[in-house]
C-alpha cells in the first residue's frame, strides 16, 4: 500500500492512484456498515474525496487505515446507517454465507468491530483508535461478538 504523501493537488495521477488502491478496503467496509451497495458506493467516495481534500493534515500519527476509517465511521454517523450489513461472500461458501449472516445480525458497535478485526485485519490498538473508544472496549465487541456468533452457530446447527 503506498502512503498519502501529500501529492500537490494539481497531481491528479498520484491522487488518483491512492484513491485506487485503497478503494477496495474502504468500499469493503463502507458496505458492512450500511449493507448497500449504492450507499457503500456514495458513503466509500465521500470518504476518499474527504481524506485526499484533508491530506495535509494526516499527521502519521496513526496508520492511514485507522485514519481512513475513522473518517468512514464519521461519515457513516453522519449519514445514521441502520441498515442490516451483509458481507459480500462468494455464493459456493455455505460456511463463509452462513457466517455472514451471523455476522450481519450483530448489533452495529460489534459487527463494525468484528469486521475490522476480522475483515480487516486491524489490531485491537488500530479499531480502538479509529473509532475514538478504549481497546478495553474493543476487546469486549470482540468478546461479545464470538459469544453471539457461537450461540448462533449452535442454535443454527440444532435446527439443521
Amino acid at each position: 500500500m503506498i502512503r498519502l504523501t501529500n501529492p500537490p493537488r494539481d497531481d491528479v495521477d498520484s491522487r488518483n492512484h491512492w484513491a485506487s488502491l485503497w478503494w477496495p478496503r474502504v468500499y469493503r467496509m463502507a458496505l458492512a456498515m450500511t449493507g448497500n451497495p449504492a450507499d457503500a458506493e456514495d458513503l466509500a467516495q465521500e470518504t476518499l474525496i474527504s481524506a485526499l481534500s484533508a491530506a495535509e493534515r494526516f499527521r502519521g500519527e496513526s496508520s492511514e487505515s485507522t485514519w481512513l476509517y475513522s473518517i468512514l465511521l464519521h461519515k457513516t454517523r453522519r449519514r445514521k446507517a441502520r441498515s442490516v450489513a451483509r458481507l459480500p461472500v462468494p455464493s459456493d461458501s455455505r460456511d463463509v454465507d452462513e457466517a455472514s449472516l451471523l455476522l450481519a445480525a450483530l448489533p452495529v458497535a460489534q459487527r463494525i468491530t468484528a469486521a475490522l478485526y476480522y475483515v480487516e485485519d486491524m489490531t485491537v490498538r488500530e479499531i480502538a483508535c479509529a473509532l475514538g473508544v478504549p481497546q478495553v472496549t474493543v476487546r469486549w465487541r470482540l468478546f461479545r461478538a464470538r459469544k453471539r456468533l457461537r450461540e448462533s452457530l449452535i442454535a443454527r446447527r440444532r435446527h439443521e
